[in-house]
């Protein structure tokens, strides 16, 4: 609970050392209500973020550094081969871990501890973009993938995306009978519009 005193204005002489331990007292009950507010808002931010996981590693190089946002996907398993398998016992280890080596674009991470409180860390070497097919539904583990141009795009009409990692770009692969940067053109309503 984060209790704001305010102050009303009394007759004390501006140079008093009253008025001067009143305004002390407001500035630090201010501080203590900013901390206050600031610390409530990390820990829901931080319980309310849980689907993205940041992870950032210096990689050794001079002032060099590589970060990765993963995105959840509750309850959904990528069924591809495994880079690697580790216990974890937190997701932002697994995170890390994937940080770490060059060919994991992804992970699935068990959705409950085993017995011994640790979660299984499967590091994948592509998303679930490039393996829609793969991508199934759970209820033993979570996927995480990292960020890409695929997060915000929608092919139209059953279009498949894939992302253009070095371009920060993506490609929509259309279903027969369908064109356009997001498959929303039908070939035949294109071709009669060009005719007409």
């Amino acid at each position: 609970m984060v209790s704001v005193s305010s102050f009303q204005d009394t007759n004390i002489p501006e140079d008093s050392g009253a008025r001067n331990m009143e305004n002390f007292t407001f500035k630090a009950h201010r501080r203590a209500f900013l901390f206050a507010l600031s610390l409530i808002t990390s820990i829901y931010a931080f319980g309310y973020a849980v689907k993205e996981i940041s992870a950032q590693k210096e990689d050794g190089t001079a002032g060099g550094s590589r970060h990765i946002n993963f995105i959840e996907d509750k309850f959904s398993y990528l069924n591809i081969a495994v880079v690697s398998r580790r216990f974890v016992e937190r997701s932002l280890q697994c995170a890390l871990m994937c940080l770490e080596s060059l060919p994991c674009f992804s992970f699935n991470l068990a959705a409950f501890p085993d017995n011994n409180d640790k979660l299984l860390c499967e590091h994948l070497p592509s998303d679930k973009y490039n393996n829609s097919e793969k991508f199934i539904p759970s209820n033993a583990f979570h996927h995480f993938s990292i960020w890409s141009p695929c997060s915000a795009v929608v092919c139209g009409n059953n279009g498949k995306c894939v992302a253009l990692y070095k371009e920060n770009s993506y490609v929509c692969l259309c279903t027969e009978g369908f064109t356009g940067r997001n498959c929303e053109a039908a070939r035949g309503r294109l071709f009669a519009a060009k005719t007409q």
